[in-house]
């Protein structure tokens, strides 16, 4: 026979008004921790991917479906179903926004400073280029440009990839559009027949590639020759006033 005692639970729970303690005082109340977090998942599942949702104005909703485009919708209040089998894509088609070339435009503190390519080497790869007589000149210009296909937009590229691909487009319009037109025309009175230019070329290319947009403007900057021969233009270009 083993002298072992037997296990009494009196010694835990206690029996009758002896000593002993009991568990049950120290089980917490899982209600209590449960429901703040519950709600506070339901609040934010409705807020983002409920079945509700609203288009801000200049903006259109773009409904997906496991991922894939279902619809576009306009601005106002909508209904969809709730993630994760459907999520919403905004894209912001009133805004006119702005690709640099040659130049950039700092702001800060309320305030827009700009680096040109006569105080910013790193610029002059993309402001020189040859014209079409085969002299050297410097431009920086200016595209503006809106969304037009908010669907091409969002889903041909990654983020930021379509700005990347059209200040690459502007470059190479710019460049061939110079480089079609002498140095005189460049400098003067051809301006607004390479904006033109530039502007055809431009839309095309975004158009071959599926980018969305629409190019509202273009606007050469600063056109100069090269600081070494500036001198020399202005000679040429005041001797022509004069037998004018």
């Amino acid at each position: 026979m083993s002298d072992r005692k037997p296990f009494k639970p009196e010694i835990i729970r206690g029996s009758g008004g002896g000593g002993g303690f009991d568990l049950s005082q120290f089980k917490p109340n899982v209600g209590k921790v449960l429901w703040p977090i519950i709600v506070v998942l339901f609040v934010f599942w409705l807020l983002r991917g409920g079945p509700a949702y609203t288009v801000a104005p200049g903006e259109e909703g773009l409904v997906l479906t496991f991922g894939r485009y279902t619809r576009t919708t306009e601005p106002g209040f909508h209904f969809k179903l709730p993630w994760p089998i459907q999520t919403v894509e905004f894209a912001d088609i009133g805004e006119v926004k702005r690709l640099e070339v040659g130049f950039r435009s700092i702001s800060t503190s309320g305030s827009t400073s700009y680096s040109t390519f006569q105080n910013d080497p790193s610029l002059m790869s993309e402001a020189q280029m040859l014209t079409g007589d085969e002299n050297v000149v410097n431009c920086s210009m200016s595209v503006q440009f809106r969304v037009k296909n908010s669907r091409e937009y969002l889903f041909n590229f990654y983020p930021g990839e379509v700005e990347s691909m059209l200040i690459a487009v502007a470059e190479a319009a710019l460049r061939q559009a110079v480089g079609d037109h002498p140095i005189n025309d460049v400098l003067t009175t051809g301006k607004f027949e390479i904006m033109g230019e530039i502007k055809v070329k431009m839309q095309e290319l975004a158009d071959l590639t599926g980018a969305g947009v629409t190019i509202e403007d273009v606007f050469l900057q600063d056109v100069q020759p090269p600081k070494q021969v500036e001198e020399a233009f202005r000679d040429v270009a005041s001797a022509r006033e004069e037998r004018e």
